[in-house]
């Protein structure tokens, strides 16, 4: 299609964490969804975690996320996830764009 931009998605991984509350000790839980991928496009990351709020309230399979992935139809993406709370970690450049 003209004007299609496509991304590589190489990992997806969503975990639990517990996350201590300083001198209470018992905390709260945190979900962490970390992705890796050849790039991203305007809000294909939130995307994915607005689908995963969806799985996680029993609108959608589990296995909704994959599907999407492997269809790779943009419109079976759910809702936008707000931005509080997403970040980026980390960002790796090839070895021959140091220069």
């Amino acid at each position: 299609k003209p004007g299609l931009t496509v991304r590589e998605v190489f990992e997806a991984e969503v975990t639990r964490e517990g996350v201590p509350f300083p001198g209470v000790g018992a905390g709260f839980e945190v979900v962490r969804f970390r992705v890796v991928g050849s790039g991203f496009l305007k809000q294909m990351v939130r995307g994915f975690a607005g689908t995963l709020l969806e799985i996680g309230a029993g609108k959608r399979p589990e296995s909704a996320l994959k599907d999407i992935l492997r269809s790779q139809d943009r419109s079976e993406v759910g809702m936008t996830a707000p931005s509080q709370g997403l970040w980026l970690e980390r960002v790796w450049y090839s070895p021959d764009l140091s220069s």
